[in-house]
């Protein structure tokens, strides 16, 4: 009893019923009556509060009963249902029910749309019978409008001047309610309510998926943080969307009998061609291809399945994204590609790349169901060409931070373009939000010349029609920074190479090389971009709880077009995080054990029984022989999973870029079977590890210990390739040998003090 009044004290502006027994301890002393002095203190507070009284002695009930109190006997069978009745109407969970005073329905609400049309022309009476009773306020507190709630609670018939006062009042905030429900949350796609929908819609049932609840998150972030319009000059909201439901992926998988079909096919293509020939289910086909018909530009199709973006094993780039022109003049073959898309998406749900991620994880691909995520896409069409002048990833943990810079701090990496080069761990520019001028990945303009970016990626308008079995990049194309230039995005971020005095002059003024630097943007502050980004990751860490990933695109208005740029938010997770639980000890490795160390790591913990190298002998980064070696990786990385066999992979450069300038841009499948990963030096200097690129993203969630090894970046660095270099080699091929030891290695990394040591057994 004293705890209850206690918790009333503490939250009664947050209580919107009292569910109570009635015999309670009450001073130490169990009272039979206790539950029924509890109720009388509270409605002496809140005469209005929903009550509901449940007990096993008859007595008990009887008194409920003679004070018309809702209730129920404990020992019933159908207690279940009393009290699932009391909570969806009594509480408001449910449809709102018009009623009169005798109880007579005379209207149904499933949604506050529709309240609100029926609040319009219910009778007067049934206005005032709900209103004295605090019913509406309680059907947005259900809805989670405490603030709306709030403004409507207090309020009594006759203080607003009397029912049809309070009918207009109560409309007012409804209105109010509608426009945050659709501004902050999920709204269902129905043909009845064109109008009425928001930046979110949902079609179908089930689970929206990860990327889909990330996005409805940032929705509510912004309207909850009022985030919008907080930076003059750049405006912050998320992309139209549409999400498709799981249940439609379970029915289109049960309705093409296609569940035995991707076990008994490994052939990718063959399997990608079996459910693009498939149909989708025509539950919801018709408001699909209506949603579609507001979606006036290009669209992204994208994977949002139940296990991408969850907090403790988060998924990136393992499924499917596909975008679309969206050009064609007959909009049936527009709305098919759509279609098609959604086909392709599911079918990656069992591609080799899924699979073998999926092998590293809790879970089995039969745990997986696949919602899809319809975007808008963010950007400006030029000639054939579309795409957003910025595009990048934000990182609230910065794992590799530079002196005066801390890890918590964050980190940001910004390209020109779709935001393809950044995930796939290219040549973008990092900075962290907190100081954007500091850029010590480019130490000198040399660097820039040599390490920046050379191409952007642009969605390609003149193919109307998409090869799906192209993959993500069927409908893309490379462009030279030319076009950029010609384009007048390249203005934005750009600076000009002066061979002269060794410089770069933020700007295009001038003759001499052109780099995209983002001096202007992040020096000059022709954007609030770091401040804006700064904001986000702040208020989404608080909001999830831990530290976050964000994808984002901005764009940039053309000179003389008028309107301020967007940041739009693309998508957010969990940031993918070693668990750093139990110390690592260091004190008894022998120095002449060590055959690698190292300050910049990621990872925590102790990996032994690593009886296996696959090094990379190439010392130089050549664009053209890095590709072979992926493959000669991929083909050595097979043998050894098939054999269950650990190992410890050794090569020059950023693993898994997707610039070939920088290292071996292998794919995720190629290296799956490695435990630990370290990255030496090329000749010509050390590049920063790509912390935004879905392949970090993946070597971070699974747990594998990747480690860099550069003198360039850390004085203390080394790692013993003549020892490793004498060691007799059981395979090569090409220029990547394969070390079986007869002592195994042991990996020391210890997140917390930032050191790694690898060490003979």
């Amino acid at each position: 009893f004293e705890e209850a009044i206690e918790l009333w004290q503490r939250y009664r502006d947050n209580v919107f019923a009292l569910m109570t027994d009635v015999r309670l301890p009450r001073s130490g002393v169990e009272d039979p009556d206790a539950g029924f002095v509890l109720l009388d203190r509270i409605r002496a507070d809140e005469p209005e509060l929903p009550v509901f009284v449940q007990s096993a002695e008859p007595a008990s009930l009887a008194r409920a009963r003679r004070q018309h109190l809702p209730h129920a006997d404990k020992n019933s069978p159908r207690l279940a249902r009393q009290v699932h009745g009391f909570l969806q109407e009594g509480l408001g969970f449910g449809e709102f029910v018009f009623r009169l005073p005798d109880r007579t329905e005379v209207g149904r609400a499933r949604d506050v749309f529709e309240m609100e049309k029926l609040l319009e022309t219910v009778p007067a009476v049934s206005v005032e019978y709900h209103a004295s009773r605090n019913h509406f306020s309680l059907w947005l507190m259900a809805r989670s409008m405490f603030h709306l709630a709030r403004r409507l609670r207090p309020k009594t018939i006759t203080e607003l001047g009397g029912v049809e006062a309070s009918r207009e009042h109560i409309l007012a905030v409804l209105r109010e309610a509608r426009i945050e429900e659709q501004d902050a949350r999920i709204t269902d796609f129905s043909e009845r309510r064109r109008g009425a929908h928001g930046p979110f819609m949902r079609i179908g049932k089930g689970s929206i998926g990860g990327k889909a609840r990330g996005i409805a998150f940032v929705n509510a972030m912004l309207a909850r943080e009022g985030l919008a319009h907080r930076f003059p000059g750049l405006e912050i909201r998320t992309p139209r969307t549409i999400a498709l439901g799981t249940d439609e992926f379970v029915r289109f998988m049960d309705d093409n009998g296609l569940a035995d079909i991707v076990h008994r096919t490994g052939d990718g293509s063959a399997l990608l061609r079996r459910f693009l020939d498939a149909r989708l289910p025509n539950t919801h086909l018709r408001d699909l291809e209506v949603a579609c018909q507001g979606m006036r530009g290009p669209i992204a199709v994208r994977s949002s399945s139940l296990l991408e973006d969850a907090q403790f094993q988060p998924f990136a780039g393992i499924y499917a994204t596909h975008m679309l022109p969206n050009v064609h003049g007959n909009p049936h073959v527009r709305f098919d590609e759509v279609c098609r898309a959604i086909r392709a998406v599911y079918a990656s749900t069992f591609s080799r790349e899924a699979r073998a991620y999926m092998a590293g994880t809790p879970y089995s691909i039969e745990e997986e169901k696949m919602g899809v995520l319809l975007q808008e896409m963010v950007g400006q069409r030029h000639g054939d060409r579309f795409y957003p002048t910025i595009s990048g990833v934000a990182l609230s943990t910065n794992y590799y931070p530079t002196a005066p810079l801390e890890s918590q701090d964050g980190v940001a990496l910004v390209a020109l373009g779709l935001g393809q080069l950044v995930v796939q761990g290219g040549a973008a520019v990092q900075f962290s939000p907190k100081a954007p001028a500091h850029r010590p990945q480019f130490p000198t303009p040399q660097h820039w010349l040599h390490y920046s970016q050379r191409q952007f990626w642009a969605l390609d308008m003149a193919r109307p029609t998409v090869d799906f079995f192209g993959g993500d990049e069927a409908s893309l194309r490379l462009c030279p920074l030319a076009d950029a230039e010609q384009d007048g995005t390249l203005q934005t971020v750009g600076s000009v190479y002066s061979a002269e005095d060794d410089i770069l002059r933020a700007g295009l003024t001038g003759a001499g090389p052109r780099i995209v630097s983002f001096a202007n943007v992040l020096e000059h502050d022709s954007l609030p971009l770091a401040p804006a980004i700064a904001e986000l990751l702040r208020a989404a860490r608080r909001g999830i709880g831990c530290a976050v990933e964000i994808e984002f695109a901005v764009d940039v208005p053309a000179r003389g077009a008028g309107g301020e740029a967007c940041l739009h938010v693309l998508q957010i997770r969990p940031q993918a995080t070693h668990h750093m639980t139990g110390a690592v000890r260091f004190d008894d490795i022998a120095s002449e054990r060590v055959i690698c160390r190292t300050r910049r790591l990621l990872g925590h913990g102790v990996t032994g029984n690593l009886r296996d190298i696959v090094q990379v002998t190439r010392r130089t980064l050549d664009a053209a022989a890095t590709p072979t070696i992926a493959a000669a990786v991929g083909e050595i990385d097979a043998t050894l999973r098939a054999a269950g066999t650990p190992y410890m992979l050794v090569g020059p450069g950023r693993w898994g870029t997707s610039d070939p300038r920088l290292g071996v841009p292998v794919a995720w499948e190629q290296i799956s079977g490695a435990r630990i990963i370290v990255e030496t030096s090329a000749e010509g200097g050390a590049t920063e590890p790509s912390q935004g690129s879905h392949f970090f993203h993946n070597i971070a969630s699974l747990g594998i210990g990747y480690l860099t090894v550069a003198l360039e970046l850390d004085a203390e660095s080394w790692f013993d390739l003549a020892w490793l270099g004498a060691q007799p080699a059981s395979r090569q091929v090409g220029e990547v040998r394969h070390v079986h030891l007869e002592q195994p290695l042991l990996a020391y990394l210890d997140a917390t003090s930032g050191r790694a040591i690898v060490a003979r057994g």
